[in-house]
């Protein structure tokens, strides 16, 4: 455990994204005939707020969701890049961290976004963004009826943002207008999903441009079928156990941060070739980091290594571990040439098969 020790603290430990919850003020819906037509508003102002900034969309960019439900379930995601407006020479977003920034396309080059503001003015912390169909597409119409909705502003490398609308005056015209305004309460209208392992997991590894399912994990399953958004943490460490120790309490800790609706443990590599652990110790120790989870907590099988048993230490966790809880990690999957990493199509498939097994479809 001294050389595992030593690996994690010679890491950067660089805590990933959160998601900070901020009390709405209104999101309105605007779809009066044609789609150039079409416009979203939403707003949110918590007084007294403990809320900060986390990122800068001035080099990382930003993206705004906007989902709706009611007779029927509606999302749109809107890109707010980071860069400069090619017609004025201006940067699409300025400010920073103490003051607040603003995004500005006043001509859509990026899209229906033409602003969007996020900062603390006098103790209070507002969101503001404006949609309009002229500027870009729109595909988002009101539910008709509609009952509530969510809109999450992301920046990139940064926190999420989560504006929830689930109480408040609700309006309702036809298709032609959905509103909430002045919701009582606040809350994460993510599901956020925590991936923990190790090399088999960590994607940028071993170059940056490595990915790995948790990545394609993002991509497979961006949002649930009821429109909820879904975001992916990569937490995964090369070299990293699941038994009790440093690894799997900086990568538990950073999902308990978020903190995450879901954890995904991958592990049992390193379980076996660096602590010789037996499968019903290996089994044990998952049941042990489930249980610290505080979240629904998914298990993947081990991949099919040829130099140890892996099928018994599968058949261990399936023992203790309910079936709709598991992830095969085991069929069909193939290696590059070191016998111990998980091939590109192989880390596709799971991140298909984590997709199921997670969002449901």
């Amino acid at each position: 455990m001294r050389l595992a020790l030593a690996v994690v603290l010679a890491l950067p430990l660089v805590s990933q994204a959160a998601t900070q919850t901020v009390l709405g003020r209104a999101l309105r819906l605007k779809n009066p005939s044609t789609p150039d037509k079409r416009k979203i508003v939403v707003k949110a102002r918590e007084p007294a707020s403990d809320n900060t900034i986390v990122g800068d969309p001035t080099t990382d960019g930003a993206t705004l969701v906007v989902v709706v439900r009611g007779a029927t379930i509606g999302s749109q995601t809107f890109a707010l890049p980071a860069g400069t407006n090619s017609a004025t020479g201006r940067p699409f977003w300025t400010g920073d961290a103490t003051n607040g920034f603003r995004y500005r396309d006043a001509r859509g080059e990026n899209g229906a976004v033409k602003s969007a503001d996020i900062g603390l003015v006098n103790g209070v912390f507002r969101i503001d963004a404006a949609v309009d169909g002229r500027r870009g597409p729109v595909s988002l119409v009101p539910p008709s009826p509609g009952t509530d909705g969510c809109a999450v502003l992301t920046i990139g490398k940064g926190d999420a943002y989560s504006i929830k609308f689930a109480s408040g005056r609700v309006q309702n015209h036809h298709r032609a207008f959905f509103g909430v305004t002045q919701p009582t309460d606040q809350g994460s209208c993510l599901l956020d999903v925590a991936c923990l392992g190790d090399s088999n997991t960590a994607g940028g590894w071993p170059t940056p441009d490595t990915l790995r399912w948790c990545e394609y994990a993002q991509t497979e399953c961006p949002s649930l079928q009821d429109g909820t958004p879904v975001v992916w943490h990569d937490f995964g460490i090369g070299g990293a156990v699941v038994a009790p120790g440093p690894y799997i309490d900086y990568e538990m800790g950073e999902a308990h941060a978020i903190p995450a609706d879901v954890v995904v443990l991958a592990f049992g590599t390193n379980d076996v070739h660096l602590l010789d652990e037996t499968p019903s110790e290996y089994a044990a120790n998952v049941v042990t980091a489930c249980g610290d989870a505080t979240a629904a907590c998914f298990v993947m099988s081990m991949p099919p290594h040829q130099d140890f048993d892996y099928a018994s230490y599968n058949a261990a966790v399936a023992d203790v571990v309910p079936s709709e809880l598991l992830i095969d990690r085991t069929t069909g999957m193939t290696f590059v040439d070191d016998g111990v990493h998980l091939d590109d199509p192989s880390q596709r498939e799971l991140a298909r098969r984590a997709r199921t097994a997670i969002c449901g479809y």
